[in-house]
């Protein structure tokens, strides 16, 4: 605070004091100089040149001075400080009581970026959700509820815990890639970009469904856009890629749009985990560019300072199976995913640590599908590059050791896990489906002519065992069988379909469809897919019945080809790829019809 003016008269006496022809300094002129704002020079008489010349009274100024800014004190600036503090605090306090606290978590500000943040080397990091003025967390249920409290709008406690359970029990059997903690509330506050997913495709209301799976889309993007990248929302865009075809999705597609869409998820999904460094290695090195000559004049790549925890493990060994299987199987334009030595030891720690005891499954699983990848990518160029297709011959035998290699250090339970087996059975189809005349053309009497027939009959066993065992699945573990699982079916039904239309020198057609006849096992499928409609209870129009539909439409066409094919007459060698589905192809934006189109 300033304080007040003081008035400060020049006195004779200070003039006196000055020596002749001086210019008298700051705060010492006349006043008449001080007015006119002109120099005051002395003279020996005591007044000053000016006054003397102009002949007027040479008077001394009153000075004003000025008193400094008197800071205030340590103790005082505290006590405002903690005043605005309590005048903010009750404030909060008053809207706080004004408006109830919200707890619709399908609304985009249910996704509190906090909750999983990033550190400096990429690395993320699970921290809890901050609490504020926005907080959309919903409150630990108390022992006395009696469940009836609402979560979300329209969705009570019950019905929450419902959907909880039936994913962790139904759909997580198939493809255990995450591990969710013990409440619903918990998971909600944790990892509301998970929860949202699981509600959207756990819902058995339809137009509920529709608005959550559009909502989920509108914040995601938004979410992408932006640039945020976090493990709840990598597990989030998982469930929404691993549970396409679940048939509690009564609209079935809500989100998708065929194929292209499920390419543009695995893309995403593919950068999410680059983003977050979850395939990268511990750097504890220095960059190699500081090594260069020439000044360091770019930015250093960010470091992976942190380990990787088991959580992350799963959802890179998750992303592996589902991006390295689907792609190929559904001739999505992706590519695959590198195998990186960092899966090799998020294998190693979760074979040891046993922490949760469905890591047996995703260990299982993953292990397969490296070799089933590898097969895929052989075919794939053998089909791009004719030149090494007769290569193709001599690494089926390879694979064969390789898939047999890890089918024996498999305990038994695995071996007789039927998820499990159907990947073992789905390998061992795409590895000797690698011999079809169409991928490996060769000359007649070639000297790996032989090999081709042997190859051909281990395909026809191989597709008849992945079509028995999935049929075998019980109808709970149906009701929640990933989307993998369900291309599995696929591509053995349309494998087994060619080899009866297949016109080869020393192939027996009749004998293929004797073994393993596609036309009984697609009825068999109708069958059971038909008495699960009627035990859920769901409505006519879903993917389910979209699918019971489109095998029916299937069924007389493949039933005439293969009769006609076994019958003596003669089919174009190789079979018809054409021929293979052609009532499919009407409905070009169903999933079902993507899974069970032509594969070529």
């Amino acid at each position: 605070m300033a304080c007040a003016l003081k008035p400060v008269a020049v006195t004779d006496e200070r003039m006196e004091r000055l020596p002749p022809g001086v210019t008298a300094p700051y705060g010492h002129a006349c006043a008449n100089c001080a007015r006119a704002k002109c120099k005051c020079i002395t003279r020996e008489q005591g007044n000053c040149e000016r006054c003397h010349r102009l002949g007027k009274e040479c008077t001394p100024s009153a000075g004003i001075r000025k008193c400094g800014v008197r800071k205030p004190s340590i103790a005082n600036r505290r006590s405002r400080l903690e005043d605005k503090l309590d005048d903010l605090v009750s404030l909060l306090r008053k809207e706080h009581t004004a408006k109830p606290q919200s707890t619709n978590i399908s609304m985009p500000e249910q996704f509190n970026t906090a909750n999983s943040q990033t550190n400096a080397a990429g690395c993320w990091i699970n921290t809890p959700v901050s609490t504020g003025t926005k907080s959309t967390t919903t409150p630990q249920a108390s022992p006395a509820s009696n469940g009836n409290e609402h979560l979300d709008d329209g969705e009570t406690l019950f019905q929450a815990e419902d959907m909880f359970s039936n994913f962790r029990t139904c759909h997580l059997g198939s493809f255990p890639f995450v591990r969710l903690p013990i409440s619903v509330t918990k998971l909600k506050s944790e990892k509301p970009f998970l929860w949202s997913s699981i509600r959207a495709v756990c819902t058995r209301n339809p137009t509920r469904q529709l608005n959550l799976g559009l909502q989920f889309k509108e914040v995601v993007g938004k979410e992408i856009v932006d640039g945020q990248r976090s493990v709840d929302l990598l597990l989030a865009l998982m469930v929404y890629s691993i549970l396409l075809l679940s048939y509690e999705v009564s609209r079935g597609y809500y989100f998708a749009r065929g194929r292209p869409y499920l390419g543009l998820l695995c893309n995403l999904i593919k950068t999410l985990i680059s983003d977050l460094r979850i395939d990268k290695p511990i750097e504890d090195k220095p960059s190699l560019l500081l090594l260069c000559p020439k000044p360091f004049v770019f930015y250093e790549p960010p470091k992976s300072s942190e380990p990787l925890n088991n959580e992350g493990r799963r959802a890179l060994l998750g992303s592996f199976v589902l991006i390295s299987l689907t792609g190929p199987l559904m001739a999505l334009r992706i590519e695959p995913m590198r195998w990186v030595p960092q899966m090799d030891d998020s294998l190693e720690k979760l074979s040891m640590e046993e922490e949760y005891p469905e890591d047996k499954i995703i260990v299982a699983i993953t292990r397969i599908a490296r070799v089933t990848s590898e097969a895929l990518q052989l075919t794939k160029r053998a089909l791009e590059e004719p030149d090494c297709a007769e290569s193709l011959l001599l690494h089926i035998k390879c694979l064969q050791t390789s898939i047999e290699k890890e089918k024996s250090i498999m305990p038994i339970e695995m071996l007789q896990n039927k998820i499990v087996s159907s990947f073992i059975y789905n390998a061992e189809a795409v590895i000797y489906s690698a011999a079809l005349p169409h991928t490996i053309p060769l000359k007649p009497n070639h000297p790996y002519e032989f090999r081709r027939i042997q190859y051909l009959h281990s395909c026809l066993q191989a597709v008849k065992s992945c079509l028995e065992n999935f049929l075998s699945i019980s109808q709970s573990q149906h009701i929640g069988i990933s989307m993998i699982v369900w291309t599995q079916f696929s591509h053995s039904l349309q494998t087994l379909y060619y080899l009866c239309m297949l016109d080869y020198p020393g192939w027996d057609r009749e004998a293929a469809r004797a073994t393993a006849d596609p036309v009984l096992c697609m009825e068999r499928a109708i069958v059971i897919f038909e008495q699960m409609h009627a035990d859920m209870g769901i409505e006519d129009d879903s993917v389910l019945t979209r699918g019971i539909q489109a095998m029916k439409m299937t069924v007389p066409v493949w039933r005439a080809a293969v009769d006609k094919s076994t019958s003596g007459s003669t089919a174009p060698v190789g079979g018809n790829m054409a021929m293979m589905d052609p009532t499919l192809m009407e409905m070009p934006d169903d999933v079902f019809a993507d899974i069970f189109g032509p594969w070529s």
